[in-house]
């Protein structure tokens, strides 16, 4: 929590470094905005609490984060200022560093005096520093302000303070989650909740602007006041200077009286008066009412109060003036001596109205000092104000943006999330939102639309399995077509798969003939043949007598060495099953001449089959491990059927009695009497099949 805390702290001051220096550099340009740099630092609490969010418990391990945080800007804002301070000598060294909060609190309304502000050190700095200061012996002293030092504690403890608060009224009370829950579910639609918020905010911006407008308001009032005290004074100084020169041209006027030094009097005294009819008059007649607006009630009280000042040097004036004016007439009637002698009565007169002026000149002139210092302590004051009211308007704006942020984004992070969990294939996902506004309406339809998703994903899974079933079917009858294909002929085994035959490999007991088919000589040729070409030779061989299995509907069973094995009647059930065994048997034979003309073997390496049919039960069906199963034939009739075709002589065809009981109508036939043969109990009796009746015919 403490790396956490240090590293906000850290971030903040460097951060108000950086905004300094640039304001430094463009300080000219800048210098109006320069407390924009202490903003990083305003936030130092709530950002500390951000980063150790996961870390903290209670208020107390909030407020212990914000003042390490705030310890550690503190710290880089004492470096920045110090080195801001040693840079100020060089861009602005008719400046002091603001940033140190010196001047302000030199200025009204603090007036803090500068031996309170500042400490000396010892001995000088030993580089430039802005508040260094030469005594009157001419040594150098280096200052430092005491809010240097004082930043470090002041910044923890306010630091401390505001992550404390800030932590109570929201990670712990989850105040801004509560009150965005409190909107969300208020029936009313998005629009208008989004307006109260706007409106929220336009009456707080109105406010300040307000109060600020407000604020340069009465500024402007009070430098209209400023204006007409400066007026008066104006036009009060002018009557004084008149008033001197009329004083120097009725001396004249005694000791050398004449028509210039006449005229010159009546025209003094014309000024004089037309300037106290003038400051007598509101608005002065070179001043309009439009030119000062609405404010000229206000201005017109502020005259008022110098009117009885006025009034009192207009009476002042127009005794001196009457007196003058008879001295002008007793001048003109040539009564030079009654003149001189009147002439000692305007001492008294002169003092009176000058006396009236001055009091009124230093009333105005106290006045004015009055009003520049006021209106220098009011502009602070009202500077403060206003920096209170954007600062409480801000920190009511930002906590309000975040509730009604928090309105808009809580349900679509909700709906996100939902949407995400969609795409991974959770159909049954719910939107869980309180909103009742259109953002609910959305949540309510993402819920329509998973529980849609998640029914026809439900029918789409149960289609699938069928599917999958179905595949597994026509699978096994892709098995099944291919191990029928290796005993059956293709048309057979097609017409069994199609349905259009009746057959089922169960293993059974039938009724069934059974052929074997040896090759006779092999072993000679096999000796003198490479072995390709005798696989080639074997080949073509079995290919042939396959074809020919096939088209009586044998199923053949195997090939063993030089031979092979079929038998009739399963899976496809023939009731001339023995017929059909012996007329592929002559057929055979018959093939063998062909294909030895194809292979032009010499004659005394001719291959020749014997072949054996044997007619009785058998076991048939799938017989073997799990890992290989052969459908086959099994049984005593089996073993006779080898036992004939080993037997038989090259091109001799033996069959059993039972075989020749059903097929006595169609072949011709000799009989070899019985044999004793290995393998049976009681001798058998053979017959050799010669040919068909009807192809000997």
């Amino acid at each position: 929590m403490v790396k956490q805390a240090l590293k906000a702290g850290l971030t903040t001051g460097l951060l108000m470094s950086v905004m300094a220096l640039v304001v430094l550099l463009w300080w000219d340009h800048l210098r109006i905005v320069w407390p924009m740099a202490y903003i990083p630092l305003f936030v130092t609490g709530v950002y500390a609490v951000h980063r150790t969010t996961r870390f903290l418990a209670n208020v107390r391990s909030a407020a212990l984060a914000g003042a390490v945080a705030g310890l550690a800007a503190a710290a880089v804002t004492v470096v920045a200022i110090a080195l801001l301070s040693i840079l100020g000598t060089l861009f602005v060294p008719y400046i002091t560093p603001l940033w140190s909060l010196v001047p302000l609190l030199q200025d009204s309304p603090f007036l803090i005096s500068p031996n309170l502000l500042f400490f000396d050190l010892p001995k000088p700095l030993p580089f430039p520093w802005v508040f260094n200061q030469t005594t009157s012996n001419g040594g150098l002293v280096s200052r430092v302000p005491w809010t240097l030092p004082l930043f470090v504690p002041l910044g923890s403890l306010l630091a401390g303070a505001q992550a404390g608060l800030y932590y109570s009224v929201g990670p712990q009370s989850d105040l801004g989650r509560r009150a965005a829950e409190w909107i969300a579910r208020k029936r009313v639609s998005f629009q208008v909740k989004l307006l109260v918020g706007f409106f929220s905010l336009g009456v707080m911006i109105f406010v300040v602007g307000w109060l600020g407008w407000a604020v340069m308001e009465e500024m402007h009032f009070q430098i209209h006041i400023g204006r007409v005290k400066q007026h008066l004074l104006d036009h009060v100084l002018r009557i004084q200077s008149n008033h001197r020169l009329l004083a120097e041209a009725l001396s004249r006027l005694s000791s050398l009286p004449n028509d210039a030094a006449i005229e010159q009097v009546s025209t003094l005294s014309q000024r004089i008066g037309a300037e106290l009819t003038h400051l007598k008059t509101f608005p002065p007649p070179a001043h309009s009412a439009e030119s000062i607006g609405a404010i000229r009630r206000q201005l017109f009280k502020e005259v008022e109060k110098y009117l009885p000042a006025i009034r009192e040097a207009d009476s002042r004036f127009g005794e001196l003036n009457r007196a003058k004016a008879h001295l002008i007439e007793l001048y003109k009637s040539g009564s030079a001596g009654e003149a001189r002698a009147q002439m000692a009565s305007f001492g008294p007169l002169q003092s009176a109205a000058d006396a009236s002026l001055s009091a009124l000149i230093k009333t105005l002139n106290t006045e004015m000092v009055q009003w520049v210092a006021d209106l220098d302590g009011a502009s602070h004051n009202e500077l403060y104000v206003v920096m209170f009211l954007v600062l409480f308007a801000t920190g009511i704006a930002f906590p309000l943006g975040y509730v009604f942020s928090q309105v808009v984004v809580r349900p679509v992070n909700e709906v996100d999330r939902g949407l995400d969990r969609v795409g991974s294939g959770d159909f049954s996902t719910q939107v869980q939102v309180e909103n009742r506004d259109e953002l609910g309406e959305l949540a309510e339809h993402v819920n329509k639309m998973t529980t849609e998703l998640d029914r026809l994903y439900a029918e789409l899974r149960d289609l699938n399995d069928n599917l999958q079933q179905k595949v597994n079917e026509q699978l096994q009858e892709i098995e099944r077509a291919r191990v029928l294909k290796r005993y059956l002929s293709p048309q057979v085994a097609d017409s069994i798969i199609a349905g259009q035959s009746d057959v089922k490999l169960a293993t059974t007991r039938k009724n069934l003939t059974v052929c074997f088919a040896d090759i006779r000589g092999f072993t000679g040729i096999a000796e003198r043949m490479e072995p390709e070409e005798l696989i080639d030779l074997l080949n073509e061989y079995f290919a042939a007598q396959t074809e020919i299995v096939f088209k009586y509907g044998g199923t053949l069973d195997k090939y063993y060495g030089d031979g092979m094995m079929v038998f009739f009647g399963d899976p496809v059930p023939y009731a001339d099953h023995a017929e059909r065994a012996v007329q592929m048997a002559l057929e055979m034979k018959r093939k063998l001449p062909e294909l030895q003309k194809r292979w032009f073997m010499r004659q005394e390496e001719r291959l020749n089959i014997g072949i054996g049919i044997s007619t009785g039960y058998v076991t048939v069906g799938n017989i073997g491990s799990p890992a290989r199963l052969d459908y086959t034939v099994i049984g005593n009739n089996v073993n006779l059927a080898s036992r004939l075709a080993d037997s038989a002589a090259p091109g001799q065809i033996l069959v059993t009695e039972r075989t020749m009981v059903q097929i006595q109508d169609v072949v011709k036939a000799r009989e070899h009497g019985e044999r004793t043969v290995d393998g049976s109990a009681r001798p058998v009796r053979i017959y050799e099949v010669l040919d068909t009746k009807s192809h000997s015919a």
